[in-house]
């Protein structure tokens, strides 16, 4: 299942993998409820949730950041995972187990060369959400994992490299983590 507020990208690559597009907003309880029963109607089951959403107002520092701006990141950025795990977690275990892989930031663990503090707060939330849940749900067969991958050459990234030739440079250095508490060592 994909999940979008933008239809037409959201279709065609459901359609592309051959899965079920549905509408929905992920900083909504009842929108994210809906879309997780949209997807047991559809599949009877969940094994795998990835929480992707993500947004990057521009932010220039704590001292220009308006808390319109700060309150609407941490919403789409962390909010939205916790809201999706809420949901996702008494579905994994009434199925046995599963797996949730969610989308944090080389940035949660360094921050960023040009400053971006709402969105480097939030992926910093989801990072540590992770290591939470993880270890909280580990013994019952769910694993939890934030990627902390470096740029990526999306259209919000391409945004921010177009206003910028400091960050353009710095992009091209990738950093990876990934968070996995119930790895056996």
């Amino acid at each position: 299942m994909v999940a979008d507020l933008a239809d037409d990208p959201g279709t065609a690559v459901a359609d592309e993998v051959g899965g079920l597009y549905v509408h929905a907003d992920v900083t909504n309880p009842d929108s994210v409820a809906a879309m997780y029963q949209a997807a047991l109607d559809r599949f009877g089951t969940l094994d795998i949730c990835f929480n992707n959403a993500g947004i990057s107002p521009p932010d220039e520092s704590i001292l220009e950041t308006e808390l319109d701006t700060w309150r609407r990141v941490q919403d789409v950025n962390l909010t939205s995972v916790y809201l999706c795990c809420k949901a996702t977690i008494p579905i994994l275990l009434e199925h046995g187990g599963g797996s949730i892989v969610k989308t944090a930031s080389f940035i949660a663990l360094m921050g960023a060369a040009t400053s971006q503090i709402s969105y480097t707060a939030s992926k910093g939330g989801v990072l540590s959400l992770s290591r939470e849940l993880g270890l909280q749900f580990a013994r019952q067969s769910i694993r939890v994992n934030a990627l902390c991958s470096g740029p990526v050459n999306t259209p919000l990234r391409q945004e921010l490299f177009a206003k910028d030739a400091s960050v353009r440079r710095a992009g091209s250095c990738t950093y990876r983590w990934a968070v996995s508490p119930s790895r056996k060592r």
